[in-house]
């Protein structure tokens, strides 16, 4: 079984890293007055033209006629800047509608005409509000799909980089307790999650280039250089755990749940350890607001909350089905 990227793949790969380069570059969170919730929706506008919703749908609903690997692997990529969350709720509502029959639908979120906030448990709030008309609600054991209305201003997220509000539910239009739907989701929040790791690394491998401390790089010291090993190697551990996980929820695999869930578990450790790492390797200046460090940080805290805390995922990994040999 081959889990790296093909040659299609990654000139996929480079083309979003190009255009995320130039339209979502970290300094943007640091202009004057920036609106928070508008900067969301710009990001949002991109999604309709680049097919990032529709990644994995068919071409007769406007999607790209891929398969679920490729979505996973875009959203690793969009996971390495700090991106709105109706990315997730929106790629997850394609593949609800799309499985309902509502094909329309699908391809209203896949154009962009209809946008997924999301939600958790019963929480009245949702988050990636912005420009909302679905809301996405992941239960303990189902997921739901229903129109929605922000009750109130919308305001900033945890991360200080997602909206929330409150949303007044309208009529479910689907309910499912399909596990394969919630597995898929919680598959690309860990693609998010490890795309968060990613950066945290290559952010303090860069810092540890150009820092210098009684006249050479920090770079050059043993333990500076062990952290950032350690961070290039939860990365790259979350990255094939999840790619492996995306193979075999593709493939329907008997041990599909096991792997999504391992992937979740191990790209949230990695994100959150190597966002802390990140900031530990950064110094003072790590903790302050200018350092892109605590968003990294605060989206990795943000995520795993919405999708899976890691006691939870270790419950149900006990009693999954032992992995194929």
């Amino acid at each position: 079984m081959l889990l790296a990227p093909d040659e299609t793949q990654i000139e996929l790969l480079t083309a979003v890293g190009d255009m995320l380069a130039g339209e979502a570059p970290f300094d943007r969170w640091y202009v004057p007055d920036l609106d928070v919730v508008a900067e969301e929706a710009r990001l949002m506008d991109l999604a309709g033209p680049m097919g990032w919703l529709g990644m994995a749908a068919p071409e007769a609903v406007g999607g790209s006629g891929g398969d679920l690997v490729d979505e996973c692997l875009v959203f690793m990529k969009l996971g390495e800047r700090i991106m709105p969350l109706g990315l997730l709720a929106g790629a997850v509502a394609v593949s609800a509608t799309i499985a309902a029959g509502q094909s329309d639908l699908a391809a209203a979120f896949i154009a962009g005409t209809a946008r997924a906030a999301l939600a958790a448990g019963e929480e009245p709030r949702a988050f990636g509000t912005a420009g909302a008309t679905h809301v996405l609600r992941i239960a303990q054991t189902e997921l739901s799909l229903a129109q929605g209305r922000t009750i109130g201003a919308e305001t900033v997220a945890l991360d200080a980089s997602s909206s929330t509000a409150t949303i007044a539910e309208e009529g479910s239009l689907l309910r499912s307790i399909d596990a394969p739907l919630k597995l898929r989701l919680q598959l690309l929040a860990a693609a998010m999650l490890q795309g968060l790791a990613r950066t945290a690394c290559n952010e303090s491998n860069a810092y540890a280039k150009v820092r210098e401390q009684f006249g050479r790089p920090i770079g050059s010291f043993q333990a500076v250089r062990h952290r950032i090993a350690d961070m290039e190697l939860r990365a790259r551990l979350a990255e094939a755990q999840v790619s492996f996980a995306a193979v075999a929820l593709r493939d329907g695999r008997a041990d599909a749940e096991l792997q999504v869930l391992s992937a979740l578990l191990l790209a949230g450790d990695a994100a959150m350890s190597n966002g802390e790492t990140n900031i530990h390797n950064h110094g003072a200046i790590g903790t302050t607001t200018e350092n892109i460090g605590h968003l990294l940080l605060k989206r990795a805290i943000l995520l795993i909350a919405l999708t899976g805390e890691a006691s939870l995922l270790k419950d149900r990994i006990a009693d999954c089905q032992p992995p194929i040999m």
